[in-house]
Order: C-alpha cells, then structure tokens, then sequence
C-alpha cells in the first residue's frame, strides 16, 4: 500500500501534495487496520457526528502539525512539506477513527 505513492513519486509533473495525502491515507489505514477495522454501521446522528469528529480532528491536525513545522523546521520547500502533508492526512484518518470508537460512534469488527 506505501511503495505506490513513491512510485508516483516518479511521474512528472504529479502534484507532491496528493502524492502524501495519499500516502498519510494509506498509513492512517495501516494503522486502524492493525487494530481492527471499524463496522460501518450506526443511527443518522451516529454517523453525522463521525464527520464532524473528522473534520476537528483534521483542522487540529492541520494546525499542530503546521505550528511545529515552523517551530522546528527551517523552511525547505520540498522534504518537510511532504512529511507535513503525509502526517496530517494519517493522523486525520487514524485519529478520526479511534476517536469515534472510543466515544462509541464506531464498533470494531470481531
């Protein structure tokens, strides 16, 4: 799942910044996958609050990761936007995810 966002690493004139968010997904995935994907199943109101935990969770993710970005890093354009945008899109899918399990919005799978 990770070695094809390197691959398209290699396709010119490919836009970096979905290369990573494509890449961040497939971690993200990797991540809830290890512990057990999640049943997709729930009330209107169980799964409106899912999206809404999602959308916190990347603004939040967004921010903290962008702040120690330029906190730690000097700016290279380039290596640390990549990791930047890599980071936010897995911490979004993995945190959305375990947050709506643990507020019982999401059950796993047995």
């Amino acid at each position: 799942m990770c070695i094809v966002p390197f691959l398209l690493l290699l396709l010119p004139k490919i836009n970096h910044e979905v290369v990573a968010a494509f890449l961040g997904l497939n971690i993200g995935f990797l991540l809830v996958w290890i512990r057990g994907i999640p049943e997709d199943t729930g009330t209107i109101l169980q799964r409106v609050a899912r999206v809404l935990i999602a959308l916190v969770v990347y603004i939040m993710a967004e921010q903290i990761i962008g702040r120690a970005n330029r906190l730690l890093f000097q700016p290279i354009p380039g290596l640390v936007e990549f990791i930047r945008d890599t980071l936010t899109a897995g911490l979004f899918f993995w945190g959305a995810a375990e947050i709506s399990i643990k507020l019982g919005l999401f059950q796993r799978q047995p």
